[in-house]
């Protein structure tokens, strides 16, 4: 997985860099392609996802959930359980809008996928540290919201 970026500029005048992670085999085609091709594939990648998160607001799939260990509500439990259990997930959902998308994919690759902050360093094409800044900003924000 590689994060690609570029610069656009909003309705407003103003740049903004905008990120978004492609699978390795699309790396290389788009480093084979022209810096417009790119940009173009960039930008429209970017706006799927501004939509798909508006749409889904990043809701998690049963076999991600499965995948990382993690329980969904048994029938074994009461109503209060599953409702707190319900709340936590929103909560947990909403805390995950909220994270940039370096953040986001920081946690999700050290977290969830268990990669090392080097690991994930190399595939950004950036320090260590500052993979390490982004997971820890991350779960600052996600514990904001718990």
């Amino acid at each position: 997985m590689k994060l690609l970026s570029t610069i656009i500029t909003d309705t407003q005048g103003r740049t903004k860099n905008i990120t978004v992670p492609v699978d390795d085999q699309t790396a290389e085609v788009l480093e084979q392609c022209t810096e417009e091709i790119r940009r173009a594939y960039i930008i429209d990648e970017y706006e799927d996802q501004m939509l798909t998160r508006r749409e889904t607001r990043r809701h998690i799939s049963y076999e991600q959930i499965t995948d990382a260990g993690l329980d969904l509500v048994s029938s074994e439990d009461s109503p209060t359980e599953w409702f707190i259990r319900s709340e936590e997930s929103s909560r947990l959902h909403t805390a995950l809008r909220r994270l940039t998308g370096k953040q986001y994919y920081a946690l999700w690759r050290h977290a969830v996928d268990g990669i090392t902050y080097e690991k994930i360093a190399d595939e950004l094409g950036i320090r260590w540290e500052t993979v390490r800044e982004y997971y820890h900003a991350a779960v600052k924000n996600v514990r904001k919201i718990f």
